[in-house]
């Protein structure tokens, strides 16, 4: 009998363990895990005072942490898009002169006739109107270089370009002409490079009284020469198109040649 009730009171110590280990709680990593027949919300509010009876230091410090994650996830996400989209459209990026064309005017349709007599098929008309300040129409024509040189700043960048003006009844004249060098009616601009210049980069500066302002730069620095803008702008007193001085003040004179000149033995 006594050997009876020491194996039934092993066996109901062993229950007794058994049932106590499968109701303990177990806290795997930081995580409480409920075993089965647990009340949750009993659970949950003590996990809250858990986490509320940490000290205030240790909270602020894991409130901060959460902060610069937040902040550092927004200043590095407009960043990854950026780089996603420039990999995404690496192969459509508009050539330079693409970039760099503005819209066109209005203008008659007898402007395209003179521009391609002039200037051929591939002529644009980027200006057109009282550009001088003279009371007559005029327009700007133009030949852009097809394919600029990797390293030139994009812009308007052209081979050839005119400036025609309308003496009524369908007759046009052209007033200035940029190939080579740059030229009116008269001769050569002065203050102009002697040696030839194929590419010119043009800006255009309009003022409601002076009119038009031209800057001629050329692309690459000529023989003998520089790489300084050159200012053209309509001479009212001349009735013509003249360069500028360096200061851009004062109307120079036109030459006849651009012949350097011998010097004297």
């Amino acid at each position: 009998m006594p050997a009876e009730m020491s194996h039934e009171g092993s066996r109901k110590l062993g229950l007794s363990k058994r049932f106590s280990h499968e109701n303990t709680q177990v806290r795997i990593e930081g995580v409480q895990l409920l075993a089965p027949g647990d009340d949750v919300l009993k659970s949950t509010l003590k996990t809250r005072k858990n986490h509320q009876d940490e000290p205030a230091v240790s909270r602020r410090r894991w409130l901060g942490t959460g902060r610069r994650t937040l902040r550092s996830a927004l200043i590095l996400a407009p960043l990854c898009a950026l780089a996603f989209a420039a990999s995404c459209g690496g192969g459509s990026h508009p050539s330079n002169d693409q970039a760099a064309k503005p819209a066109g005017p209005s203008y008659p349709p007898a402007v395209d006739e003179v521009a391609k007599k002039l200037l051929g098929t591939e002529t644009e008309v980027i200006l057109y109107g009282d550009l001088a300040k003279n009371g007559k129409q005029e327009a700007l024509l133009l030949n852009r270089i097809k394919k600029p040189p990797d390293n030139i700043v994009p812009g308007i960048l052209v081979t050839r370009a005119a400036i025609v003006e309308d003496e009524g009844g369908d007759s046009w004249k052209e007033v200035l002409l940029c190939d080579e060098h740059l030229k009116n009616p008269k001769g050569f601009l002065g203050g102009i490079p002697l040696a030839e210049v194929s590419g010119w980069r043009i800006q255009t500066e309009q003022d409601p009284v002076k009119g038009l302002t031209l800057y001629f730069t050329p692309l690459q620095k000529p023989t003998g020469g520089n790489t300084l803008p050159i200012g053209v702008r309509w001479n009212p007193e001349v009735k013509r198109y003249q360069s500028l001085d360096r200061n851009f003040e004062n109307f120079l004179t036109e030459v006849s040649s651009l012949e350097p000149v011998n010097e004297m033995p």
